[in-house]
């Protein structure tokens, strides 16, 4: 079964605790190595830490396959190298890159 959401859903109780079990695999769109990139670009204050947090909870999930999207825009394209390192740190298995 495969589920693309926005991170922060999946820190929702009812997903950890029901939904994420039964999953084995998940696209998460991480857009920036750190929280002043990824959070610029999503609008979205904290979205960088809801991200990450998902991404670590679904490491604990040993049949879990971690895949990443990253969109390519102005200001990010400099720190693609570092946004590649940091997901494959989190343990992605496979990232997209597209672009706007």
């Amino acid at each position: 079964m495969f589920k693309s959401t926005f991170g922060f859903e999946v820190l929702l109780k009812f997903c950890l605790d029901k939904a994420f079990p039964l999953l084995d695999e998940g696209l998460f769109s991480v857009h920036g190595p750190n929280a002043k990139i990824h959070d610029a670009l999503t609008r979205r204050k904290g979205s960088f830490d809801t991200v990450s947090k998902a991404m670590e909870h679904a490491s604990l999930f040993p049949n879990f396959s971690l895949f990443a999207n990253t969109v390519l825009t102005q200001q990010n394209v400099d720190v693609l190298p570092d946004t590649v390192s940091y997901l494959v740190e989190q343990g992605a298995q496979l990232i997209v890159i597209s672009n706007t």
